[in-house]
């Protein structure tokens, strides 16, 4: 079992970051059961889970760092799922070796930044709230 010791040496923002994750599947199921919904579970984990990373984060500065993050978490799930349900399809011709790559790292770039914005906005909606 680990000790509170090495839980508190994890920075608030990155704590927020896996509380937003670990929040946003359950909704990301929801979100699954409306009609003509494709949302996958990084996708969720990136929108959703930036949205209540920069809920539960300390203050609007890390509001934005906190929904990166989680952001940043996303995209890393939605390129293992994507290296999982597609790779062998798409790595079977050398060619497409180039795409999978570029949409790897796509993925990898875009997920921090729309983490970011929905963590700002997770931040705004908690700080109007608490008002």
């Amino acid at each position: 079992m680990p000790s509170a010791r090495r839980l508190s040496s994890v920075s608030p923002s990155w704590r927020a970051a896996i509380i937003g994750v670990l929040a946003s599947l359950p909704a990301t199921v929801l979100i699954n059961r409306f009609p003509n919904s494709e949302a996958t579970v990084g996708a969720g984990a990136v929108l959703v889970g930036g949205a209540i990373a920069g809920a539960v984060a300390n203050g609007p500065e890390d509001a934005g760092a906190a929904g990166a993050r989680a952001g940043f978490l996303g995209g890393v799930t939605e390129t293992l799922v994507f290296l999982i349900g597609e790779g062998p399809t798409v790595l079977r011709p050398r060619t497409q070796i180039p795409f999978f790559v570029f949409a790897v790292v796509m993925i990898l770039c875009a997920s921090p930044l729309l983490g970011w914005v929905f963590g700002r906005l997770g931040g705004r909606i908690s700080a109007v709230v608490s008002r």
